[in-house]
């Protein structure tokens, strides 16, 4: 009877160690690892489209390569531009959805700055689409846009800019890169380059001002 009753003993006590050691275990958990999220831009946080922001591009490998760029109206998600190369000035509006920032109308010859955004579109060309992260790829107007990085780093005569967001377009009609677009997120477009032939066109920020800053 008492062997029995030290088997049941030693029996209980196993029982008891092995619960001590689980609750032990929950108490203390093995550290989890880290797992990278990938990283991610949103659209319409690339561009400050807000009126008055001001761009000026030094421009090489044409005579109208240099250009300025500025906002001259908003209202809501639609965004009127005024672009001068010394050749011509155009009219542009932009528009900012909750997932693109699309250019809808573009006018040449336009000089005047009169507000034309109640003007019909006449074309669609998305240049942003979010979730913007490497890898990823949509079309819009004939073109294949594809995010190459989300880390570059451009000299400009404005600055030296990291986290850069790269754009490589595409004419898939031609099977060959046409352009490469490097962006400043929450300052634009800080570099561009067209491949064409055996040239290139280049544009790069010489200066800004955006209003929204400070």
């Amino acid at each position: 009877m008492k062997k029995g009753l030290k088997v049941l003993t030693a029996l209980f006590l196993v029982f008891m160690l092995t619960l001590f050691m689980s609750s032990c275990k929950k108490e203390n958990p093995e550290p989890a690892e880290d797992v990278k999220e990938e990283k991610t831009l949103d659209a319409k946080d690339i561009i400050p489209l807000e009126e008055g922001n001001y761009w000026k591009y030094a421009g090489y490998g044409n005579e109208y390569a240099p250009f300025e760029q500025k906002v001259l109206f908003r209202r809501g998600g639609r965004v009127q531009l005024q672009m001068a190369n010394g050749g011509t000035v155009m009219g542009l509006i932009y528009e900012i959805k909750e997932d693109r920032v699309q250019v809808v109308y573009s006018i040449e010859e336009f000089y005047d700055e009169t507000d034309i955004l109640g003007r019909e579109n006449n074309m669609e060309k998305v240049i942003l689409r979010s979730p913007l992260k490497e890898g990823m790829s949509w079309n819009s107007d004939n073109l294949t846009y594809v995010v190459d990085s989300l880390t570059e780093i451009v000299e400009t005569p404005a600055g030296t800019f990291e986290e850069c967001l790269k754009i490589s377009v595409y004419n898939p009609s031609l099977e060959e890169k046409y352009i490469e677009v490097y962006y400043k997120p929450g300052l634009g477009m800080i570099k561009q380059i067209f491949l064409n032939e055996d040239e290139e066109i280049v544009n790069v920020l010489e200066s800004y001002e955006l209003k929204t800053a400070g």
